[in-house]
């Protein structure tokens, strides 16, 4: 994710795959990192409600 912003540093399909291969817990960090954006995200999304207050 942090890579994403860095315009110095490439990381290719492979490069990821290989991160991936030799550290397991990679994807579970960005499970991690995407689920609580999800959360976040929700927070400031109405979900389409029509205007009517939830009890």
């Amino acid at each position: 994710m942090i890579l994403a912003n860095n315009p110095d540093t490439a990381l290719d399909w492979d490069d990821f795959l290989d991160a991936v291969d030799n550290d397991k817990s990679l994807l579970l960090q960005l499970n991690e990192v995407i689920m609580n954006y999800q959360q976040k995200n929700e927070l400031f999304n109405d979900g389409g409600d029509s205007g009517e207050k939830k009890s």
